[in-house]
């Protein structure tokens, strides 16, 4: 992804980076943390209160040209609405959304799946970082 040019280096952000903001006070509350790995890796082990976030090939093609909502590709209710307010609610609600590929797989379908929703997060007003490096000191 950072030879890709489509995320900036100020949205790589390391696991310390996310270790520190979910040991802060307000921190779990203000940040979504969207796992877009393969549902197999996430039953595997995933960070806690992270959500898998899948989006077929075809919607997510969609979704790149701008044919489909965002919101209208998560199939589940809460997250949609979690979405919503993260993107649309008061200052006090906002918070950043932290997107989770597999790092051994930067240029698939995750790759494209990581970027893809980057730049429409941040085109509705989101706060995205996009997590690199290793993540087991979550496990």
């Amino acid at each position: 992804m950072p030879g890709s040019g489509v995320a900036m280096e100020e949205d790589l952000l390391g696991p310390e980076w996310l270790f520190s903001e979910l040991r802060s006070q307000n921190g779990p509350n203000k940040l979504l943390i969207l796992d877009c790995r393969a549902h197999s890796d996430f039953s595997d082990a995933h960070i806690r209160g992270s959500v898998p976030l899948a989006i077929p090939s075809i919607m997510l093609r969609r979704l790149a040209a701008g044919k489909v909502d965002l919101l209208s590709t998560i199939r589940c209710l809460d997250l949609r609405n979690r979405v919503e307010v993260f993107l649309c609610g008061d200052e006090s609600s906002r918070g950043t959304f932290v997107l989770i590929g597999d790092s051994t797989d930067p240029a698939g379908h995750q790759g494209e799946t990581i970027q893809v929703l980057s730049r429409r997060l941040k085109s509705s007003g989101g706060n995205v970082a996009i997590l690199i490096g290793e993540r087991c000191i979550f496990i």
